[in-house]
């Protein structure tokens, strides 16, 4: 009986090893690995060392606009909120590994908002101060 194993094994492991690097190749061009690439290092990171980065960009403090970039390497659902207190003026979930949109807050009245990206695993708050500044200017003129 171990004499029959091993002849059947012998028969078998060529066409296993066949089938595998027929496969292999055939599948290997589906699947790309994410990875990054530190640029102070240069080395590679693995995907699984990236975190959720997020950046906000001033387009024109006068119109109130502004970008929100983020990104997401774990492609989770992103949960974007821009909130005041208890009060949620804007609320998108996403499912993106990178997201880029403009924001107009100049409907916002006065007031300190968080804008709040969560994908799950990481969250990141940023504040937002929107306050109108008056000016006044005084003339004296002499006849």
């Amino acid at each position: 009986m171990f004499i029959r194993t091993i002849r059947s094994a012998k028969a078998i492991l060529p066409l296993f090893i066949t089938f595998t690097l027929a496969t292999s190749t055939a599948f290997s061009q589906s699947y790309h690995h994410k990875f990054a690439v530190d640029s102070t290092s240069q080395t590679m990171l693995d995907s699984s060392d990236l975190h959720l980065q997020v950046s906000l960009h001033s387009l024109d403090s006068a119109n109130m606009k502004f970008r929100l970039s983020a990104l997401n390497p774990s492609s989770k659902f992103m949960i974007i909120t821009i909130q005041k207190g208890d009060d949620v003026y804007y609320n998108q979930s996403v499912r993106q590994d990178q997201y880029d949109y403009v924001f107009d807050l100049s409907s916002l009245d006065d007031g300190n908002y968080q804008l709040i990206v969560n994908n799950g695993k990481e969250k990141i708050s940023k504040n937002i101060l929107i306050h109108t500044a008056t000016h006044v200017d005084r003339e004296l003129t002499v006849h």
